[in-house]
């Protein structure tokens, strides 16, 4: 349940960038899996190929590289911790009460047996939760053959207080569920990786799918097989209903520096590598490549665009997925770093930060110190932020986990002493008292382990 830490162009001649509008997928991609799904344009005909999305209104729920510790719904934010036994609970911290509590209202209930609804037994207990409209979705990742576990990934569906729980789907002998799930209500899009040694090479598939969240019925929208375990990134969904993936390769390595120490030629390997792109329509039946670019990016798929910057020319671009347009947000030329990161959106203000390292007396190790921004995506308008989230000495972007119409939920502290909630902090603070950099209006959130949220 641990969320990793976050590590984290002049759009000229020189830089390799070509938007492409014919339908043309990564090379050596696999044939149909089947009649529903599509893995390469060449085996759609032209006349046949549907472009346009047949569903819209997607949502992002998580991002790619994060360890998922919960979600946000409208109200609050939903969670699953770990007790003692090897078994687990949902909780819920409202927003408006700044308070965690079990997802339970049976009074005097122990929350440690199947008749409370927030509990989860030891052998399912490799979940977290996901809320999409009125459903409460507990995803149950596993990677099979754990003792004493569930050896088939499978995610339940129950009513947002946890009654009502039952099985929407289990997923087959092998099938991985990857990190990113997005959902317009409806429908669920998530992807599947299934592994295969052979005696010389690594074969996987990798397969993007949509689930409905009233049946349980399961489409394949795109299967491609590859080698040596390389498979394309799902970064999300846009609102307007095209999934991307995103594919890289460094085209310098370390055998084109000879004599080199690593520190010498380490940013410059790492601008060289070459991203790829691609668009598929959710019901349609087109694998697009829609954007190359070669750089060393941060980068985050939005409703809007896909957003990302570029550390050696510090531009943030934006790129319209339906279109290709570009659109250049912002530059933070000024600004020193060598690394950067997109931490999410909320109404028009994109936030993001970008770090550098200092030396700090009596600090043993180089301390990270991150410039914090919120940039209006509409305006182009930035504020530099003050509040940081504190990691020892070093000074981060607090991490948005929620939000309401008026209130963010953000981990301002990632090594506190209380061992329960994994060293974090939660607070709430409200957008316009976080754009403004108001430390007063932070309300921390009171946890279960404080003793008085226990029902």
């Amino acid at each position: 349940f641990l969320m990793k830490e976050v590590f984290i162009k002049t759009l000229s001649m020189g830089i390799v960038l070509c938007i492409l509008t014919a339908c043309t997928g990564r090379p050596s991609p696999s044939t149909y899996s089947n009649s529903s799904a599509t893995s390469s344009d060449s085996n759609v005909e032209a006349d046949n190929k549907n472009t346009e999305p047949t569903a819209t209104g997607f949502k992002n729920l998580t991002r790619p590289y994060y360890s998922v510790l919960g979600c946000g719904g409208e109200s609050g934010y939903y969670e699953t911790r770990a007790r003692d036994d090897g078994s687990a609970n949902v909780t819920y911290i409202d927003y408006s009460s700044q308070k965690e509590i079990y997802l339970c209202n049976a009074p005097g209930c122990a929350h440690d047996n199947e008749g409370c609804t927030s509990w989860i037994s030891a052998e399912n207990a490799g979940v977290f939760p996901l809320i999409s409209s009125d459903h409460l979705l507990l995803i149950h990742r596993t990677y099979g053959g754990e003792e004493g576990k569930q050896s088939l990934s499978r995610i339940d569906a129950a009513s947002l207080d946890g009654s009502n729980r039952k099985t929407l789907i289990t997923f087959n002998n092998g099938e991985r569920l990857g990190d990113v799930f997005c959902t317009n209500g409806e429908s669920l899009i998530c992807s599947l990786t299934t592994l295969e040694q052979l005696p010389d090479t690594l074969e996987s598939t990798f397969t993007l799918c949509m689930i409905d969240l009233n049946t349980g019925e399961r489409v394949d929208l795109y299967v491609e097989d590859t080698t040596d375990g390389i498979q394309p990134e799902f970064l999300g969904v846009t609102e307007t209903g095209y999934a991307v993936l995103h594919s890289s390769q460094q085209t310098k390595t370390e055998s084109d520096f000879p004599g080199k120490e690593w520190s010498e030629i380490s940013d410059e390997i790492a601008r060289s590598t070459f991203h790829q792109w691609e668009k598929i329509p959710i019901g349609g039946n087109c694998c697009e490549s829609f954007y190359e670019y070669t750089g060393n990016i941060q980068q985050l798929l939005m409703a809007d665009g896909l957003y990302f910057y570029d550390v050696n020319t510090k531009k943030l671009i934006r790129i319209s997925v339906q279109d290709s347009n570009i659109d250049e947000v912002a530059d933070f030329i000024s600004t020193d770093g060598n690394s950067a990161y997109i931490d999410g959106k909320f109404d028009e203000w994109l936030l993001m930060s970008i770090r550098h390292y200092e030396q700090h007396p009596n600090v043993e190790y180089p301390v990270a110190i991150e410039s914090c921004y919120a940039i209006n995506t509409q305006t182009k308008e930035v504020k530099e932020l003050n509040i940081k989230q504190e990691i020892a000495e070093d000074r981060t972007i607090p991490i948005m986990l929620g939000q309401s119409a008026t209130d963010l939920l953000l981990i301002t502290d990632s090594q506190t002493d209380n061992v329960e909630h994994y060293g974090f902090e939660y607070s709430i603070i409200s957008k316009e008292g976080y754009l403004n950099s108001d430390v007063a209006e932070l309300r921390n959130v009171s946890f279960i382990e404080d003793g008085s949220n226990v029902s």
